[in-house]
């Protein structure tokens, strides 16, 4: 019963890593163009029209750092004698 127009979003992310791998830096954004949508309904001589027009532009910024010196520990083997293997 409902025509629904195109609805187009434009997300976008971009990276950076340095060359050590220890400092990321990302930049997400999403719904860019803030476009919104509507919708149309002519049935039985009704006209109804909707339009959705919502804050739904955001940006994330992240960054991450990586400590040195993590050791990954030698971890035991698992007893499965009592397991009946």
């Amino acid at each position: 019963v409902y025509d629904i127009h195109s609805i187009f979003r434009l997300n976008a992310s971009l990276r950076w890593t340095s060359r050590d791998s220890r400092f990321t830096a990302t930049l997400d954004g999403s719904n860019l163009t803030n476009f919104g949508f509507y919708t149309t309904d002519t049935w039985r001589g009704q006209n109804f029209t909707m339009r959705a027009w919502q804050a739904w532009r955001s940006a994330n910024l992240t960054l991450i750092y990586k400590f040195g010196n993590y050791k990954d520990r030698q971890r035991k083997e698992v007893d499965t004698s009592r397991i009946g293997h």
